[in-house]
């Protein structure tokens, strides 16, 4: 209770000096797209099939804000993209503008006290976040469509990644004409650059349609040039192999898919240029909610997705995703099994495996 009432006053204190006594640097914006107007996606395709309550979820407007380029001197950058400005957190650069107040006050400090500092001079640019600096979907869907905006302005410039970068950030960004990069450890602060840093290009957990297009196009491009002739391939994505967000009882729901022409797939012991090959050759996609399931990307335009969703915990990312792509789309809701010590949007779930017999049924034959 003392390390908490100490922390809040330390907060206060910096937080003011950061405000009333040292003057952050000016910084400069660019609109190099104009906002369109809302929009209300396609329902699924099983809408009519799901409860009043959760089939308004998916009538919702979705909004398209301009696109925006910052440019700031003399910035620090943190290993996970939270850019600050003095003592000031640049609230831009975080994907979720509520937790502003986590990098406010006493996180400030940091770039100058206990954490490691990498100084640098010239012009770096800044694509990802503390969310998509480890995770696939935010990587592709967030930073990529944004990376294609610092391309249109600075394409020269070198960019900032964190040291520990999946593979699959540096083959995606080169695939997008990048290939100078300056690595942030863990932790430490990159400071003094001037920094380039375009805004996101949609809400969270929505996409801008024109540039997930161009993203699209501009990965099959480089990294599958030749497509199938044909796609036929029924896939099931299996999260069994995560600690978390499994499917409880996926052992009753495997014989339907595989006496209905689906393969099991487990996409971890895929390259990234394997995954996408696959996804090419694929016309059913299966998947329980999760970075898997961000390999819809790569689908031929006639496919059908159909993705396992936690029905008190439901995220439509997928769902903008096929929308954006114009591919039909079907949601299954799931019961979570509640438990201690678990994030709710980790919880694993059960799937009532009637529901998947009639979409096979009806639709897939």
């Amino acid at each position: 209770m003392v390390k908490s009432f100490v922390r809040q006053a330390l907060n206060r204190v910096v937080g003011w000096v950061g405000t009333a006594v040292v003057r952050p640097p000016a910084f400069t914006q660019q609109v190099v797209g104009p906002a369109g107007p809302d929009y209300v996606p396609r329902p699924p395709c099983n809408a009519a099939e799901l409860s009043p309550a959760f089939r308004a979820l998916f009538n919702e407007a979705v909004a398209s804000p301009a696109k925006v380029v910052y440019t700031l001197p003399r910035a620090a950058v943190s290993w996970h993209g939270v850019v600050l400005r003095g003592l000031q957190v640049f609230v831009p650069s975080l994907p979720y503008h509520e937790s502003a107040a986590e990098f406010t006050g006493a996180y400030g400090l940091r770039q100058w006290v206990g954490n490691p500092v990498v100084r640098l001079s010239g012009r770096f640019g800044l694509v990802h976040d503390y969310w998509s600096v480890n995770n696939y979907y935010h990587w592709l869907a967030d930073a990529l469509p944004r990376l294609l905006l610092l391309r249109e302005t600075s394409p020269n410039c070198a960019l900032l990644l964190p040291a520990a970068a999946p593979e699959y950030l540096l083959t995606t960004a080169r695939a997008l004409g990048f290939s100078r990069f300056q690595f942030v450890e863990k932790l430490a602060f990159a400071r003094g650059m001037d920094l380039v840093m375009p805004g996101h290009t949609a809400p969270v957990g929505r996409q801008d349609q024109a540039l997930l297009l161009e993203v699209r196009r501009r990965l099959l491009a480089a990294l599958a040039p030749q497509p199938p002739v044909a796609a036929s391939r029924r896939v099931y994505a299996s999260r069994s192999r995560q600690k978390t967000r499994r499917l409880l009882n996926e052992e009753e729901l495997l014989p339907l898919l595989l006496a209905n022409g689906f393969e099991v797939v487990y996409f971890e012991e895929y390259t990234l240029e394997q995954q996408i090959q696959l996804m090419q050759a694929t016309s059913i996609f299966v998947g329980l909610h999760g970075a898997n399931m961000t390999n819809l990307l790569f689908l031929p335009e006639h496919a059908q997705v159909v993705e396992l969703m936690d029905a008190e915990n439901p995220n439509l990312c997928y769902f903008n995703m096929c929308a954006n792509l114009g591919i039909d789309y079907r949601v299954i809701p799931c019961a979570p099994l509640h438990a201690a010590q678990v994030h709710r949007n980790n919880y694993d779930v059960t799937v009532e495996v009637s529901h998947l017999k009639d979409f096979l049924v009806k639709e897939a034959r």
